[in-house]
């Protein structure tokens, strides 16, 4: 998952929290800079660190204001240091997702995190599914047709990114971003390479054509058409003769 995180200059502990988990992330300091860079869709989800209460309804109000209309909103996850419950409710009526202190614990604030993620996107229950492919984020575990399915680190996050946005395109340049360290992002082609990669490990698994190509624009998990039989007339073949008669 690719994070942009709206803060000051001193708010380092919810950043070092996704820092030392496996998510990429953007940190800025301005509601102008968030607005620009939220504006492509391009990140899973938004943390607001450490913010006056004033200044992270301005932000949540901003973003969601922004982003109407749009078919990617970004679930907005609130970190502040002083928290009780009028100071929740008035930031989740202005927009947020999920507010959270800033001591929660590291593990719950990441699984808060990969919640709203996942709720966005349409999944209340923690195991992806998209056709015959289910994905353990969890576990980092996937299986196909029920049977496991044995991949890399690096192709598991490429299966859970274009999941979580099944049936949209995802550019190479916003593929990489989120499988890649912002710091040792690699060439497009690397991206044609694991592509490549797992297609060739879904047709051995039963599950040839999950990951389509949008020329010019990226890769996208569309539903495999069902294959439907030519009609037939049966042992007795009375169809055929019908259709034979009738020519």
């Amino acid at each position: 998952m690719r994070i942009l995180v709206i803060g000051t200059e001193t708010s380092e502990q919810p950043t070092a929290q996704l820092r030392a988990s496996d998510l990429t992330w953007d940190h800025v300091t301005s509601n102008h800079a968030a607005l620009s860079m939220s504006r492509d869709g391009g990140f899973d989800a938004i943390v607001i660190d450490s913010l006056s209460l004033s200044l992270a309804t301005t932000s949540i109000r901003s973003l969601r204001a922004a982003a109407r209309g749009g078919t990617d909103q970004q679930p907005i996850m609130v970190v502040l240091s002083t928290l009780n419950p009028k100071i929740c409710a008035q930031l989740l009526d202005a927009g947020a997702d999920d507010v959270v202190s800033v001591n929660c614990d590291p593990l719950e604030m990441l699984a808060r995190l990969r919640a709203v993620v996942r709720r966005s996107r349409g999944f209340a229950r923690p195991i992806l599914s998209f056709g015959p492919m289910t994905l353990d984020p969890l576990a980092k575990q996937a299986t196909i047709h029920g049977r496991p399915f044995v991949v890399t680190p690096k192709e598991f996050k490429t299966l859970e990114v274009l999941t979580l946005r099944q049936g949209r395109v995802l550019s190479k340049s916003v593929l990489l971003e989120r499988i890649y360290d912002t710091a040792d992002c690699p060439d497009d082609k690397v991206m044609d390479v694991m592509i490549c990669r797992l297609r060739k490990k879904l047709v051995a698994a039963g599950a040839p054509g999950l990951i389509s190509t949008a020329w010019g624009s990226g890769y996208v998990l569309r539903a495999l058409s069902p294959i439907i039989p030519a009609p037939t007339g049966g042992p007795d073949g009375r169809l055929s003769a019908t259709l034979s008669a009738a020519a």
